[in-house]
């Protein structure tokens, strides 16, 4: 079975299936064990109210409480236990993955908390994927919610990277012109000093050629579509001609732009 970390989704022709939401209430010790082939399929879950301990092969146990969002793959093998004395409440999706020949996927991550839903915008999302999930004929709607939600969690740096988000995210989403290094340090709420040291830290290279790395990969997408010419495609990115958007897509590729042009 091919396995696709969450990091790819973005990129990978993938569908999700067999979408089902719930609210579900768990007493307090109760507990769930995946063994052998472990889950059969994908869960995102999402804790309400209470708190669970988690335990899985080759990992220290961790908690997990009100506003984490959990990742529990497809054949992951794991031990749930609510520990809180009034039980544990929260949302579960699941969810099965396959690529353009129908046939399954799996992601390669094993049980962990994605993230913290500090704004209350994951719940959210969730309150609107479990109202379709109870309506008939709402499939594409699922699809739709779930699309969304795994394209903010496949983009969600951790650890160090978090306070560096909403600069990656507005480069990835604003590929038609070059970044502006003030705009971008200021959406971090930090100085164009800092920004630059952390982000060259985190990304192994300058904002400006990040993003322009963005941009050069996504104008190779294009080409390859066979949709866009090369002109076209160095329009679409905000090159500033044909002449230029070349240059820099053989020095980042080693190819001529027309070679990837299907």
């Amino acid at each position: 079975m091919k396995t696709v970390a969450l990091s790819r989704l973005g990129y990978e022709d993938l569908s999700p299936t067999n979408i089902v939401a719930l609210s579900l209430h768990w007493a307090a010790g109760n507990r769930t064990l995946y063994r052998g082939e472990g889950r059969p399929d994908n869960m995102l879950f999402y804790t309400v109210s209470g708190t669970r301990a988690y335990s899985q092969e080759d990992c220290a146990p961790f908690d997990v409480g009100p506003g984490d969002l959990m990742l529990m793959p497809a054949g992951s093998r794991y031990t749930s236990t609510v520990t809180s004395a009034g039980g544990t409440d929260g949302y579960c999706l699941q969810f099965m993955l396959r690529d353009e020949s129908g046939a399954p996927c799996r992601l390669e991550e094993r049980v962990q908390v994605l993230m913290r839903d500090e704004d209350g915008r994951v719940r959210q999302l969730m309150d609107k994927l479990l109202g379709a999930s109870m309506q008939r004929g709402s499939s594409l709607r699922l699809k739709e919610l779930l699309i969304r939600l795994l394209e903010d969690l496949c983009r969600q740096p951790a650890g160090e990277g978090t306070e560096l988000y909403p600069a990656i995210r507005h480069m990835e989403t604003h590929l038609q012109s070059p970044a502006d290094a003030e705009e971008l340090a200021a959406l971090c709420h930090m100085s164009l000093s800092t920004f630059a040291r952390r982000f060259r830290a985190l990304t192994g290279e300058p904002p400006a050629a990040y993003h322009r790395r963005l941009r050069l990969e996504k104008s190779r997408e294009l080409l390859e579509s066979g949709l866009c010419s090369v002109e076209q495609a160095a329009f679409a990115l905000g090159f500033y001609d044909k002449a230029h958007f070349s240059r820099c897509f053989q020095a980042h590729f080693g190819i001529k732009p027309g070679a990837a042009r299907r």
